[in-house]
């Protein structure tokens, strides 16, 4: 028997209105295939919820597009977040709104101020009388996001200064 999500995806990619789109989004037959079935595995959350196919073979296009944009596993995180919280299934725009606000959470991550830069912006005096904090305190003070971008913001400024700030 064959699975819904394969006889949705070839309808999908044979259809002139939306064939054009789900060619266009780039991703790869490996990819497109995992949206397929994250598609059915999101229907078969929403059992009692009729959606009918042809509502499908425009979305899956949209989704395409969203995965192309966010990752799959971005837009899977974003499904399983929309499951917590609605009874109805994600209609593309949701997911939109959802996949653009967790990368918004992300684009606001606190990294803290290096030696370096307090030094251009108070004077080598303040900054020498400063420690700099470690990666390691500034992941338990403001977590791994935080960590990873001060360190990556650390190595840059080591690297420009030919290693020899601390």
């Amino acid at each position: 028997m064959e699975r819904v999500g394969e006889a949705m995806l070839e309808r999908v990619l044979r259809a002139p209105e939306t064939g054009g789109l789900a060619r266009q989004s780039g991703l790869s037959p490996k990819s497109t295939e995992q949206l397929a079935l994250l598609v059915e595995q999101t229907k078969a959350s929403y059992p009692a919820q009729e959606i009918a196919p042809e509502t499908m073979e425009m979305w899956f296009p949209l989704w395409m597009e969203l995965a192309r944009r966010h990752t799959i596993s971005a837009l899977r995180m974003a499904l399983q977040a929309h499951m917590m919280e609605s009874r109805y299934f994600p209609h593309p725009s949701e997911l939109r709104e959802r996949l653009e606000a967790s990368r918004r959470g992300v684009a606001n991550v606190f990294v803290p101020t290096t030696r370096a830069e307090m030094a251009k912006r108070c004077g080598a005096e303040v900054a020498a009388k400063v420690s700099e904090l470690s990666v390691e305190d500034c992941a338990k003070l403001y977590g791994a996001e935080s960590a990873k971008r001060y360190k990556a913001k650390l190595e840059k400024e080591r690297g420009r200064n030919g290693g020899t700030q601390r």
